[in-house]
């Protein structure tokens, strides 16, 4: 599984998107949404290699990045 972060409209409808992510075999984390510029949310995922390919025609999804760990300088 590889971590991504999925980027929605800030007043999206996240019981839904996490039901689309949970049916291509991925997972939504249960931490909230992070903030975006231009009314725009993150939400981090677990899933698959080739969730960004199953998830792109989704209305919801406006990106899919993956996921790293914060490293400090």
């Amino acid at each position: 599984m590889k971590r991504w972060l999925i980027t929605t409209l800030h007043d999206e409808d996240l019981d839904k998107l996490r039901q689309d992510v949970e049916a291509k075999g991925g997972t939504v984390s249960h931490t909230p949404p992070v903030p975006l510029d231009r009314g725009e949310q993150a939400v981090e995922v677990e899933g698959p290699d080739d969730l960004p390919d199953k998830l792109k025609s989704h209305p919801a999804v406006l990106k899919i990045s993956p996921d790293s760990d914060l490293e400090l300088y």
